[in-house]
């Protein structure tokens, strides 16, 4: 397995089982050293909560998207092993994308976007 898909599997885990969610490999950025070694890739975090048009589903996001909110992804992503079983010396979230729409065969989906930077 290589060390991307281990990370992204480690991610996902810190999330709850019953929360549609997705990690996808973001875009890496050019050397910041001599070593020709490219910064490590973003991971984004995809969470899926229900129809754009539920009352009940944009709550649900608009908690998950509250840093301060205990159950919150940010507080699932820190709250756990921020090294990610030694896969990486630590994370950091550099951003939530806020409200997304994603299309779905049956119409669209509500969701969020967190990038998170690994160290």
């Amino acid at each position: 397995m290589s060390r991307l898909t281990a990370i992204r599997e480690a991610l996902r885990a810190a999330l709850p089982n019953d929360l549609a969610a997705e990690v996808v490999t973001g875009d890496q950025k050019p050397p910041q050293t001599f070593k020709g070694q490219l910064t490590p890739p973003l991971m984004l975090v995809r969470v899926y909560i229900g129809d754009s048009s539920d009352p009940e589903a944009q709550k649900q996001l608009d908690h998950l998207l509250d840093p301060d909110e205990d159950d919150s992804v940010a507080d699932y992503l820190y709250r756990g092993d921020q090294t990610l079983g030694g896969l990486v010396k630590g994370i950091q979230i550099v951003s939530a994308s806020g409200w997304r729409t994603y299309p779905t065969k049956d119409g669209q989906v509500l969701g969020a976007e967190w990038a998170v930077q690994t160290r």
